[in-house]
């Protein structure tokens, strides 16, 4: 052959797609990188250096930096960041790669108690040291944000410590960082001192001794200690009429939580008057209208104490002759200083000879504590029915319990105490001008309550905290459980105030010594919170309930 060609072709830009970003050492997994506040707060963010890192092209050679741009995304914080590789020319495309950035340590800084031996008081409740009172944060600690960069944690820090077990404050890092610091702290006995302890009513109760209920409350906080668990109550001086003083001795069980020795031990009390305003008229028999004043026969209690007229009040008539409402009003009795106030009651004054028909009791069903009589059929004429619960085999001595104004054949007394009683009952029209018209009373029915019913638990506490709320209670005697609801509504049910609408938000209790209960992660709004006793001593074995505690109001932001 002879002579020659000339052929051109073209030199191709390489894409870096098709290569990797890898270690400096050759390894495919690139080093991880600490985290760092000051180059996260920048807009370049935390980077990998150039020395940790080299881009290899499709053949496994190593690209000049000169020959490409790098930028870097998810950088600002703990976990996994990319950088990005994007080539100039004569390389073309982008390639990524993952590297991880770990938490730092909490940076160096110095965690001081205000004491070398600091030490708080018990207070029933987890103990919580305050910023600048109880310690300081100083150093590069103190420039990290409490919830972001770090959060205090306690340990053992609600009972009294001792060498061996203190309570623990700890500086924990969180999200970037890592670490705590700890400093212990001691918690020493709680006094209890007069302002601690508190007495319920000590009000004349008709020559019954008066022993007003008794809560130690610890100070410092909002909890108290558990009668017959941390103390025992007994009266050493027997009060009985008003001025009267009483003692009330409180003795204190093994406890390294309350300083026993120093504590306030004995506790005086003074009987005070009861106000008549608070004393029980019993409803007063409808009186037939005669034209002249009425005065009916009145039964008054204190509590279950009888009061008799004359000795402890006396009573002045209204009226009393034109069909309608009669009064009376009671009044201390003359040189009677156990009793203060008035109180004014009234009656029906019905026509005479009532055109309503007598009632016949068929039966009276017993569930529990639950009595409820029911009538043979529906008596003529008859409107309504006003149903007694009594102790005494008569129509005027020993009521219990009256409901009124019924307006079928059946009717229920609730919380009725263990022991014999009659139910009877009568039935009323009304007349043209609207006055009670009534008929005989029924058949006495004798009726027998085994079961016992619990003492009513009393709300101590409903504290809130966040979304959680905590809610102590008195013990009750004779309780086998307890169930606590939290409604959204209060209303009154069988003439009771007490929680409603509170769907699944119900704490069942199973144990009678248990007196707390959580709700966690309740939603926002307004709630009612309530509880009743329960035990199982009806002879069916269903459950046999207390009335309903008194109520909470809590809001939930």
């Amino acid at each position: 052959y002879t002579g020659n060609q000339m052929v051109d072709y073209t030199v191709g830009k390489t894409n870096l797609a098709l290569g990797k970003i890898v270690a400096t050492n050759g390894l495919e997994t690139l080093p991880s990188v600490s985290y760092d506040a000051e180059q996260a707060g920048t807009e370049t963010g935390i980077i990998l250096e150039e020395d940790k890192y080299v881009v290899k092209d499709a053949s496994g050679n190593i690209v000049d930096p000169k020959y490409y741009t790098v930028s870097f995304t998810n950088n600002k914080s703990v976990g996994t960041a990319t950088i990005t590789v994007t080539g100039k020319s004569p390389y073309e495309g982008s390639v990524s790669a993952d590297f991880t950035i770990t938490k730092n340590n909490l940076p160096s800084g110095t965690v001081t108690l205000m004491s070398d031996s600091l030490s708080k008081v018990y207070t029933g409740e987890g103990i919580e040291l305050v910023k600048g009172t109880d310690y300081n944060i100083t150093g590069e600690l103190a420039s990290l944000t409490e919830g972001t960069d770090y959060m205090i944690v306690y340990e053992d820090n609600i009972n009294v410590t001792d060498e061996d077990n203190k309570a623990a404050f700890k500086v924990v890092g969180i999200n970037n960082y890592a670490g705590e610091v700890v400093k212990y702290f001691d918690i020493t006995p709680a006094t209890i001192t007069a302002s601690d302890i508190t007495l319920g009513d000590a009000i004349y109760q008709g020559g019954v001794a008066v022993r007003p209920t008794v809560t130690v409350g610890i100070p410092g906080g909002d909890a108290t200690l558990t009668e017959g668990t941390d103390y025992t109550v007994s009266y050493l001086t027997p009060a009985t009429d008003a001025g009267d003083e009483g003692t009330v001795q409180i003795t204190y069980a093994a406890n390294k939580n309350i300083n026993t020795a120093d504590s306030v031990k004995e506790v005086k009390y003074t009987v005070e008057a009861k106000d008549l305003a608070d004393v029980t008229i019993q409803a007063i028999a409808d009186q037939e209208a005669t034209g002249e004043q009425l005065k009916p026969e009145l039964t008054v209690m204190n509590g279950t104490v009888r009061m008799v007229e004359g000795r402890d009040y006396t009573v002045t008539y209204g009226e009393n002759t034109e069909i309608g409402l009669g009064t009376v009003t009671i009044q201390p009795a003359e040189d009677n200083t156990n009793y203060t106030g008035s109180q004014e009651a009234s009656f029906n004054i019905i026509a005479a000879k009532p055109e309503v028909g007598q009632a016949t009791i068929a039966e009276v069903k017993v569930s529990g504590n639950t009595v409820t009589p029911v009538l043979a059929e529906e008596v003529d004429g008859a409107v309504g029915y006003d149903y007694v619960l009594a102790t005494e085999e008569d129509y005027t001595n020993g009521r219990v319990d009256i409901s009124k104004n019924i307006l079928k054949t059946n009717t229920s007394f609730y919380y009725v105490e263990a022991g014999t009683y009659y139910v009877y009952c009568h039935a009323w029209k009304r007349d043209e001008n609207g006055i009670k018209q009534f008929g005989e009373w029924s058949n006495l029915y004798k009726v027998e309550v085994t079961a016992t019913t619990p003492e009513r638990p009393l709300i101590q506490s409903a504290r809130l905290k966040g979304n959680t709320l905590t809610v102590t209670w008195s013990r009750s005697a004779d309780a086998d459980g307890y169930d606590i609801v939290m409604g959204k509504a209060a209303r009154k049910v069988n003439g009771e105030m007490r929680p409603v609408d509170y769907g699944k938000a119900v704490k069942k209790i199973t144990n009678g010594d248990t007196v707390t209960a959580t709700f966690r992660n309740i939603p926002s709004g307004t709630y009612y919170v309530g509880l009743h006793a329960w035990n199982r001593t009806s002879e069916s074995g269903v459950k046999v309930f207390s009335p309903w505690s008194n109520g909470r109001k809590v809001v939930v932001k």
